[in-house]
């Protein structure tokens, strides 16, 4: 909501805001399966990094390869 009325460069920051707040509700296991389904949290790290949101999923993928965890 307060995006709408937000100025291009505070959008960045209201991204930010919301990335913590659904990151602290993705670590909740009941919320779990909801994020696999859609992963918000990658399309705003997009959106704050100014990359496509392919190359954060991609990146995630390969972070989580390397630590030996099953996806």
């Amino acid at each position: 909501r307060k995006s709408l009325l937000s100025k291009p460069k505070d959008l960045k920051i209201l991204f930010m805001e919301l990335k913590g707040n659904l990151q602290k509700a993705a670590d909740d296991k009941y919320n779990r399966r909801s994020y696999q389904y859609l992963d918000i949290l990658s399309w705003l790290q997009s959106k704050i990094e100014n990359e496509p949101v392919q190359n954060i999923v991609q990146r995630k993928f390969l972070t989580n390869e390397k630590k030996g965890y099953n996806i």
